[in-house]
């Protein structure tokens, strides 16, 4: 009898853990990530997730409708080219080390001071706060190709295990 309790519960907890990775990741936040954007600067973006990953691309379409519903210019999100999943010299910091539920904000230069998260003056700025507003976890990369009114979000991969 024993053994099937004990058998239970490891069920019970493989169940809840392919229900949480099953769960996007904008249900509630969008809102808050939408209205924390609202009335601020506003810039270009483009939005890239990997091929073949049905709840990235979700993720990536609710980021494209936020972001356009607060004016920005955006464009439609696309896979990631395969130069970024290859670690390309323009993609090495915006992807290296990145935990898998992270979106990697990539722009011209990196901001040298954290005062530079808070500060909510510059389109960029007004981003990464609404990031940082919905506790979601974010990396900053650097690509110098990039104009300076622009923004590139790209999304990853939800883990198949949690942690």
């Amino acid at each position: 009898m024993r053994a099937t309790t004990e058998r239970d519960a490891i069920a019970d907890k493989q169940l809840g853990e392919i229900i949480k990775r099953q769960e996007s990741r904008n249900s509630t936040s969008l809102h808050a990530f939408t209205a924390s954007l609202k009335q601020r600067p506003v810039a270009n973006a483009d939005i890239m997730f990997p091929p073949n990953d049905a709840e990235s691309q979700t993720f990536s379409m609710s980021l494209y409708d936020a972001l356009v519903a607060s004016g920005w210019n955006v464009q439609f999100p696309v896979p990631m080219p395969m130069y970024l999943t290859a670690g390309d010299h323009r993609s090495r910091h915006a992807i290296r080390t990145l935990p898998p539920t992270c979106v990697s904000i990539v722009l011209r230069e990196i901001p040298q001071t954290r005062q530079y998260l808070f500060e909510r003056s510059t389109p960029q700025q007004a981003l990464l706060g609404a990031f940082i507003d919905c506790k979601w976890p974010i990396r900053i990369g650097r690509d110098q190709d990039l104009s300076e009114d622009a923004v590139r979000l790209i999304v990853l991969a939800k883990p198949w295990s949690t942690q």
